[in-house]
């Protein structure tokens, strides 16, 4: 009976070490119109003799469009670069911006119109055009400790492509180590 016991005190401590653990792992996490994007390549670099902060994460993925296409092979950039202005101690709380002179933001992806026939849309959305009474992106930091530290924080909005088409980012979730960048 002691073993047991001390069997399962053993391995709650495990589990909780493990969970705090967990807890400190680099990710950026978001939706665009439903489709889940996550990644652990991240960064998130802060220049405080200019003043902005940018987030930045991204991978090239070779599709492969199925053998009657030429080139059989492609590379898709895939991501999201986020950068909004602020000093140190105005960076936490929400910043909120309808135009990429504010606060640029790309993000990319693509997907499949089909895949027989080896078809794909690729797709970049940002706030460089658009109805900017329609387009707005909220990021929002909750907290900015010193260089090192893990910076979390959320974001969501509503961009739009090259086409003119409405796309809206949501339950989107980070925590980055923050590097300084002179």
């Amino acid at each position: 009976m002691k073993g047991k016991l001390l069997l399962t005190f053993i391995f709650v401590i495990f589990s909780l070490f493990s969970f705090i653990l967990a807890q400190e792992k680099e990710f950026i996490t978001y939706k665009v119109d439903g489709k889940e994007f996550y990644f652990t390549d991240v960064m998130l670099e802060f220049h405080p003799d200019d003043g902005y902060v940018s987030i930045e994460c991204g991978k090239t993925e070779k599709i492969d469009q199925g053998p009657y296409s030429y080139p059989r092979y492609t590379n898709i950039e895939v991501g999201i670069f986020i950068q909004t202005l602020g000093d140190e101690k105005s960076m936490v709380g929400k910043h909120e911006s309808n135009t990429s002179q504010e606060m640029p933001i790309y993000i990319s992806w693509y997907e499949w119109i089909d895949k027989e026939k080896g078809e794909i849309n690729e797709l970049d959305i940002g706030l460089d055009s658009g109805d900017e009474s329609i387009m707005i992106f909220t990021l929002i930091f909750e907290n900015f400790g010193p260089p090192g530290s893990i910076v979390k924080g959320t974001f969501k909005g509503k961009l739009f492509d090259e086409e003119d088409d409405l796309h809206e980012v949501s339950d989107g979730k980070f925590a980055i180590k923050r590097t300084d960048v002179s």
